[in-house]
């Protein structure tokens, strides 16, 4: 009898043994399980790097919110804008306004693009040029406007006819990490004068 009983104590123990393992080893198949669907179903925080204009340096990339973008950024769109917008020639009017439409807002595309046509039909009529040379900024992303303030100058042939302070203001409208022109204008010197002491 003590070997039967030793016999069944040992084959109570295996089974003890084995249904702990098969419970252990189930339990960890439904934890990785629920881990993996935690895992894929969870959203994964979004980091966007826009590299500056210009830049091949990745690592001088500019951080971005919901909600607006880095100043740094609006600044150098801004003077990319303006420097299309008044850095022109007779021959390089087209490709310049080209450039500048790809940055327009879709919304008021056709308004901007008009305003470009005028502005090119005129300046071809003169065979005039403009140079623009930006000195000095502001950027509020709250607003979304900029302003850029430099020299102008115009030329007709190799002649200066016109040289004086400008300053541009631009307001964007900002999307999921890009910036949209909505408009870019001269303003008077009196409200200059209240932007750039």
């Amino acid at each position: 009898m003590t070997t039967n009983s030793a016999h069944t104590g040992l084959e109570v123990m295996r089974i003890g043994v084995h249904r702990f393992f098969t419970l252990t080893w189930s339990a960890s198949m439904v934890l990785n399980i629920l881990l993996a669907a935690v895992l894929l179903l969870r959203t994964p925080p979004v980091l966007t790097i826009i590299a500056p204009y210009g830049s091949d340096d990745p690592v001088a990339g500019w951080q971005f919110t919901d909600t607006k973008p880095d100043a740094r950024y609006l600044e150098q769109a801004s003077l990319n804008a303006v420097t299309l917008l008044t850095n022109i020639t007779p021959v390089n009017m087209e490709s310049a306004y080209a450039k500048l439409m790809k940055l327009v807002d879709p919304e008021v595309y056709g308004v901007f693009k008009k305003k470009l046509r005028e502005e090119h039909r005129s300046l071809a009529a003169d065979d005039a040029s403009i140079v623009f040379f930006p000195y000095r900024t502001r950027t509020d992303t709250s607003s979304m406007t900029a302003e850029v303030k430099g020299t102008r100058k115009v030329m007709i042939g190799s002649v200066v006819t016109e040289t004086r302070t400008a300053v541009y203001r631009l307001t964007w409208r900002y999307d999921t990490g890009r910036l949209f022109l909505r408009t870019i204008a001269e303003i008077s010197a009196d409200e200059a004068s209240k932007i750039f002491h």
